[in-house]
């Protein structure tokens, strides 16, 4: 049986594709320059000339070594077409492009990029009636298996079927990075939180030149938005402060359908910096269900190839894993176990299944990562398969 795929269920239930749905956001007012004409640059361009809008310039750093006419320096663009809207076109350096502009003068209510923020206003705009169909379009293209979300039997089928509901705002209370502290101080204490050196709604008030040498900024509304400094001299302030601001643009809720990140409204927050023996950081997930731990899913070795072991509360090493390959070793049992368990319980008894993180540092203290209702969104690759179905006859 042949499916749509989820580009295709977009673009049907959308009415466009995501070039055109990023070309209507065009001023037709106001002059357009292309800053970059790599392969997104030509594609934004020619889609452009296809919907009649007209561009006064297109620059690129390249410029003197590339084969087309009239593409000209960044600089020169900016002289010229001092009030043209720069339509920065590149996925991978967007964030370095855009403060290359800001640095030459451009204001930044003229610069419109083409990067993640586009992709998940794109997303949004599925109406929610065609989530199911999405999310089951995605799971077979990840895993090679089409979800029964009406009948929803596995893991990943009850998470998926979970997860395209209308959110639950306990759930996206507790998604929510900078609020869920509040609840886990009244629940089990301020000693299992990372130290907070500071919040921010708005980029332009970190006190960049007061922060310590090294710390984790992040934002709050979901997975992927953070950034670890370990020494000043390793932050561009400026690249860092377009990061920043296009993933505030970003709502993360779209990205896979987890419904419980849409509502959250972007902050930034920096936490006091953490790590263990070897730059590694000792990560401890622990499953639950019915408000009860079940197991504990171990993560190691991030900067040299992901490895991951899940184990029993009693510390044995269990046949399974999902998505990671299997790590060969097996880590020491930690001292504080019987504790991380205990405050575990406390956080997740009032729901039928949720992830409890943990991290475990060098004086044996634990600290809490966050809480997790929509593991890998549903798409977790379980290697032995059959695995998926037990762990959904648990939920």
């Amino acid at each position: 049986m042949s499916y749509l795929s989820s580009c295709e269920i977009l673009e049907k239930n959308v009415g466009m594709t995501i070039l055109e749905y990023f070309v209507s956001l065009m001023k037709v007012d106001c002059d357009i320059c292309i800053f970059g004409f790599g392969v997104d640059g030509k594609s934004i361009y020619d889609c452009m000339n296809k919907n009649g809008i007209d561009v006064c310039c297109i620059c690129d750093n390249n410029w003197g070594q590339i084969s087309e006419r009239n593409i000209i320096s960044p600089n020169l663009a900016f002289k010229q077409n001092p009030k043209a809207l720069f339509v920065v076109s590149s996925h991978l350096y967007s964030y370095e492009m855009e403060h290359q502009l800001i640095d030459i003068g451009v204001p930044e209510k003229q610069i419109l990029s083409f990067d993640s923020s586009i992709a998940l206003s794109y997303r949004g705009l599925l109406p929610q009636s065609a989530y199911s169909e999405m999310v089951s379009a995605m799971h077979y293209e990840i895993t090679g298996i089409y979800p029964n979300l009406d009948t929803p039997k596995t893991f990943n089928e009850k998470m998926l079927a979970a997860m395209i509901m209308p959110p639950i705002s306990i759930k996206t209370e507790l998604a929510d990075k900078y609020k869920v502290r509040s609840w886990v101080r009244d629940k089990i204490g301020e000693k299992y939180l990372i130290s907070l050196i500071g919040d921010w709604e708005n980029v332009e008030n970190i006190p960049w030149e007061e922060l310590p040498n090294s710390y984790a900024m992040k934002l709050n509304h979901g997975s992927g938005f953070n950034f670890i400094v370990d020494g000043k001299k390793s932050v561009d302030v400026g690249v860092a402060k377009c990061m920043l601001r296009s993933w505030q643009k970003c709502n993360f809720g779209y990205r896979a359908y987890e419904t419980q990140y849409i509502p959250i409204k972007p902050r930034i927050i920096c936490e006091e910096y953490i790590e263990n023996i070897s730059d590694d950081v000792y990560d401890y997930k622990v499953f639950c269900f019915h408000g009860e731990p079940k197991y504990i899913m171990f993560l190691y070795q991030r900067k040299k190839g992901l490895k991951m072991i899940f184990l029993d509360l009693e510390w044995n090493v269990m046949p399974f894993v999902y998505s990671y390959p299997k790590g060969d070793i097996v880590p020491p049992k930690p001292k504080c176990l019987h504790e991380m368990i205990e405050v575990t319980k406390e956080l997740c008894k009032s729901f039928d299944q949720v992830r409890v993180d943990w991290y475990v540092l060098n004086d044996g203290s634990i600290k809490f990562g966050e809480m997790t209702f929509t593991s890998a969104a549903g798409h977790a690759e379980w290697t032995p398969i059959e695995w998926d179905r037990r762990l959904g006859d648990m939920w």
